[in-house]
């Protein structure tokens, strides 16, 4: 769980939530008064209070880590935006790979998403001939994805790494 890129701090940030304290003492208190049911032989109603403890279990302990985990996972994306809407309200913006679409949330812009990598160069060449008052465009993606544009390293700055994200300043019109 501690070595995913895309969510750094998520165990740190479960630890704090006291959201698995919760899940085990939902299941100590179910174990203490399943074993309560069997030693006074009410075995009978060992199957309430296992569903009751698996729903108290999802209530209290599934859904509250969901939407941590959810949390941590779109923190990059946002940090991203952020940058994104700060340093170029108007430029064009590419998404590279896999297409992330609660980044146009974020951003409150549209984004021009490439599943093929390898389209990168044409598709900046097209936009600058198209947008010629743009200065520049950001492309976003994991690092190997944008590895993969075939963009020379003089042809871009690295403008910010947040979690697996990277995100990429081109000067318009492209230069060789």
């Amino acid at each position: 769980m501690g070595d995913d890129p895309a969510m750094p701090n998520l165990p740190e940030t479960m630890r704090q939530s006291g959201v698995l304290i919760w899940g085990c003492l939902i299941w100590i208190l179910a174990t203490a008064i399943g074993t309560l049911l069997l030693v006074s032989r009410q075995g009978r109603w060992l199957w309430s209070v296992n569903a009751i403890a698996f729903a108290a279990f999802i209530l209290f302990t599934i859904v509250p880590a969901a939407f941590l985990m959810d949390a941590e996972r779109q923190l990059p994306l946002r940090q991203i935006a952020a940058t994104i809407r700060a340093d170029a309200p108007t430029e064009t913006v590419l998404m590279v790979g896999f297409e992330k679409p609660s980044l146009v949330f974020y951003t409150q812009r549209s984004i021009s998403y490439l599943s093929h990598p390898d389209r990168t160069l044409d598709y900046l060449r097209r936009s600058s001939s198209q947008q010629p008052e743009s200065r520049f465009a950001f492309v976003l993606g994991y690092p190997e994805k944008l590895e993969e544009t075939r963009l020379r390293p003089r042809q871009y700055n690295v403008v910010q790494t947040a979690g697996a994200y990277q995100l990429w300043r081109v000067p318009l019109p492209l230069r060789e």
